[in-house]
């Protein structure tokens, strides 16, 4: 990657005219002759080079970091997301069994309210029977009663 970005800005700075001013304090400077020209001293441009590339590796460093964090966001994000996954599947289960748990008690209300009904029924037939039997055990009373009056009353004259 450096060397890509070392070639490009070289094939940059071979194209584009002279925008660096040569450094005269630089012990390895150009001859006068050079910079009245107007071409820049190799040395400015292999600075100014060297500068730039020295930014593209803080740049590459800053986005290697930001790729990182981004990185560690995505794989948070991506744990965070199994662990929702898992638990609404889990949850999908518990709704599950509480719905078959409450088809199954609303089965046995219905079978308790059939069984109920024919236990009031069974109790208004038994309450029917047992007045028919007294109503049979008095008429007999009354017509043993009879018979035994009219068999005293008989014998007695």
């Amino acid at each position: 990657m450096r060397w890509l970005a070392t070639f490009a800005l070289l094939l940059f700075f071979s194209s584009v005219p002279s925008w660096a001013e040569p450094s005269s304090s630089s012990s390895t400077a150009a001859p006068r002759e050079a910079s009245d020209s107007g071409s820049p001293s190799p040395n400015a441009s292999w600075e100014r080079l060297d500068e730039l590339l020295n930014r593209l590796e803080s740049s590459a460093e800053d986005l290697s970091e930001d790729s990182r964090l981004l990185r560690d966001s995505l794989e948070d994000a991506r744990s965070r997301l199994t662990e929702l996954s898992a638990r609404l599947i889990e949850s999908g289960t518990r709704a599950a069994e509480l719905s078959s748990s409450l088809a199954l008690c609303e089965r046995s209300l219905d079978l308790s309210e059939a069984s109920l009904r024919e236990a009031r029924a069974a109790a208004s037939r038994n309450e029917a029977e047992l007045r028919l039997w007294r109503w049979a055990a008095g008429i007999g009373g009354a017509v043993g009663l009879a018979g035994l009056a009219w068999g005293i009353g008989g014998s007695l004259r």
